[in-house]
């Protein structure tokens, strides 16, 4: 496997693929660079790195959470 790059690039002729050109799927595509014409492959490589959960009040949906950003049990929401 080849050196994975922050940014699409066309491995011919280097010129950089906008950010709203490239190819952002995990699925492989065949592009044709707009520079020097030369047909490659490219495919994004992602990296799982968890899960972020987070508790909801059952009444209003809202997330638990308190002034500092840590979950609580009680729905800030609620009228007291």
């Amino acid at each position: 496997m080849s050196e994975l790059l922050k940014y699409q690039s066309c491995p011919y002729c280097d010129r950089i693929v906008e950010d709203n050109e490239a190819n952002w799927t995990e699925d492989e595509e065949e592009v044709t660079c707009d520079s020097c014409r030369k047909a490659y492959r490219v495919r994004a490589e992602y990296t799982f790195e968890g899960f972020e959960v987070t508790r909801l009040c059952g009444s209003c949906d809202s997330e638990l959470l308190d002034d500092e950003g840590t979950e609580t049990n009680v729905c800030e929401d609620r009228e007291a």
